[in-house]
C-alpha cells in the first residue's frame, strides 16, 4: 500500500515464462544517435556523405583534398584548392587557415589573396577585402573576376569614382564584344550616379543595341526595365 501523497513508479511489463527479460526502456533523447561534427561521421554512422545536412557533405572529395595536399607540402595552389572546397561546404574557418598556410608558402600565389579577399566579402569587411583584391591583381593583373570585385568593393565603401574606374579596367580584360552586359549596365548606373548622364545614356543605348539571348526584338517591358536599372 502506498504511503500518502507518493506514487508507486510504474510497474515492468509482464515477463513470458522462458523468454529472455525485457531490454530497459530508454528515454526518448537517448535513444537519439549523437551527432558527430569530424571529417568521416557520413561514413560511421551510415549517412551519405552527399547528404546537405552533414555539414561534412562531400568527405570524399575534402579527403582526396587533404590527401594532396599532404603529398605536397610545399603547394600553394594545393591548399586554394583545399580552402575552395572548405568554403563550398560553409567552413570559413578552416577556409581562412588552409589560405593563410598557402600564403606562408607563397606570398606570390595570387589566388589565395583573392580567396582572403573573398572571405573578407563574406565578413562585410570591405576594406580588407580591397587590399587582398589588389595584391592578387598586383600578381596576376589580367584577371577579370577579380578586377571586378575591386569595383564592387569600392561601391560598398561609397567610392563610385574608382569604383568606375575599376569597372573600365575590367571591361578591357575582356575580349572586344564580349564585355558582359550586366557589367555594362552597372558602368552605366554608376555614370548616371555620378551625373554623368550623356555617358551614361550611351552606355544604356549600347545594351539596347545588343540582340537578346534567342535574337528577338527588346520589348519596351524589357526596355524599360533596363532604363530602371540605370536609374535615369
Amino acid at each position: 500500500i502506498a504511503r500518502p501523497g507518493r506514487l508507486l513508479a510504474s510497474p515492468p511489463p509482464t515477463q513470458a515464462p522462458g523468454f529472455p527479460p525485457h531490454p530497459p526502456v530508454l528515454a526518448e533523447e537517448e535513444t537519439k544517435p549523437k551527432p558527430e561534427n569530424n571529417l568521416f561521421s557520413a561514413t560511421r554512422t551510415g549517412g551519405s556523405p552527399n547528404d546537405s545536412s552533414n555539414p561534412w557533405s562531400g568527405s570524399a572529395e575534402l579527403t582526396e583534398l587533404l590527401q594532396k595536399a599532404a603529398r605536397e607540402p610545399q603547394s600553394a595552389e594545393r591548399q586554394v584548392e583545399l580552402a575552395r572546397h572548405y568554403l563550398a561546404i560553409d567552413q570559413p574557418l578552416l577556409a581562412e587557415q588552409a589560405a593563410q598556410k598557402g600564403l606562408s608558402l607563397n606570398q606570390h600565389c595570387g589566388a589565395a589573396w583573392a580567396l582572403r579577399g573573398e572571405l573578407s566579402e563574406r565578413r562585410a569587411d570591405w576594406s580588407s577585402a580591397l587590399r587582398y583584391y589588389q595584391q592578387a591583381l598586383s600578381i596576376q593583373a589580367d584577371q577579370a573576376v577579380w578586377q571586378e570585385r575591386v569595383a564592387h568593393c569600392y561601391e560598398q565603401l561609397g567610392e563610385d569614382r574608382r569604383a568606375l574606374s575599376a569597372l573600365e579596367r575590367t571591361a578591357e580584360l575582356y575580349p572586344a564584344g564580349e564585355v558582359p552586359t550586366g557589367l555594362k549596365i552597372r558602368r552605366g548606373r554608376l555614370l548616371a550616379e555620378l551625373r554623368q548622364y550623356r555617358r551614361a545614356i550611351a552606355e544604356l543605348e549600347q545594351v539596347l543595341s545588343q540582340p537578346t539571348e534567342d535574337a528577338t526584338p527588346r520589348s519596351e517591358e524589357h526596355t524599360s526595365e533596363l532604363q530602371a536599372q540605370f536609374r535615369i
